[in-house]
């Protein structure tokens, strides 16, 4: 059976590469390639196995707003630690139920 199909001229010199460096004819290089294909592709539909497409909710705390584009690096990663240290304050507080009192502030 004959048929045409338009393949990128990338992919087609990778076939006629393909062909040539096996000693074998392009047509049948390609139908090589779209069996394995179509065999792997087969097996993963056989073999049962569902793939769950729901990802699971994952509840955290909002941070503050602040606007990147207007803080140095520096600025930055010192935010991200303040929210980071806030954070670990909180579960801190929620674990063992009072208050984190920082003595180094006062």
């Amino acid at each position: 059976m004959s048929t045409s199909v338009e393949l990128p001229d990338a992919l087609l010199s990778e076939l006629k590469l393909r062909a040539e460096r096996e000693g074998r004819k392009l047509s049948d290089v390609v139908a090589d390639v779209l069996h394995a294909a179509m065999a792997s592709s087969m097996a993963a539909t056989e073999s049962g196995r569902t793939v769950n497409k729901q990802l699971p909710k994952i509840k955290v705390r909002p941070f503050d707003r602040c606007n990147a584009k207007t803080l140095s690096q520096q600025e930055w990663c010192d935010w991200i630690k303040e929210q980071d240290l806030q954070s670990e304050i909180e579960q801190y507080e929620k674990a063992f139920g009072h208050q984190h009192v920082d003595r180094a502030d006062s």
